[in-house]
């Protein structure tokens, strides 16, 4: 197992493989939409409740858009990148691991929020707007500083670990969806 700390001592530049390079691509268009999500839950978080029905359903159809463009982008890391880091770093206790649980807690609070607003949108008030639009500022936090970890640790890591083939090989995969 190679200890993936001392490794992150000589990243590589940019430009990354081409296999990287596709999710990196990805990121200012979903970086984009997280930064209008959180912008609007914000503004409902902290009281604007003029017309809140509509907000929360702009919130909501927002969200729709987002998980669409945003689950193949993680269906790419789990299947491909993540996968080809953890034969030769581990799963368990490294940045795989770190990267994993992040996916999952923000799936989990954009399902609670998806749950919670199909629930309540007949009986909404401030209080549970407050709760629907606080979940969905906390996804976007995670996800930004998940971002920033895949853009100053993950990728670079997986540029200088992998060899060209095993690069190669996830290709396909990155450009197929």
């Amino acid at each position: 197992m190679l200890n993936c700390h001392s490794m992150i001592e000589n990243m590589p530049a940019r430009p990354y493989h081409e296999a990287i390079e596709i999710l990196i691509a990805e990121h200012p268009g979903l970086r984009a939409q997280m930064e209008n999500i959180y912008i609007k839950s914000k503004l409902i978080y902290t009281g604007d409740t003029n017309n809140l029905s509509d907000k929360l359903s702009e919130l909501n159809n927002m969200l729709v858009n987002f998980i669409t463009d945003i689950e193949p982008h993680a269906d790419k890391e789990e299947g491909a990148l993540f996968e080809a880091l953890a034969k030769l770093i581990g799963r368990e206790g490294g940045p795989i691991s770190v990267m994993e649980a992040e996916h999952n807690t923000a799936k989990k609070l954009m399902r609670r929020f998806q749950a919670n607003y199909g629930e309540w949108i007949n009986s909404i008030d401030g209080e549970k707007a407050k709760l629907l639009s606080g979940d969905l500022m906390e996804t976007m936090n995670i996800l930004f500083d998940h971002f920033t970890k895949e853009e100053e640790i993950l990728f670079p890591l997986a540029e200088n670990l992998l060899t060209k083939a095993e690069k190669d090989a996830l290709i396909p995969i990155m450009a197929s969806y």
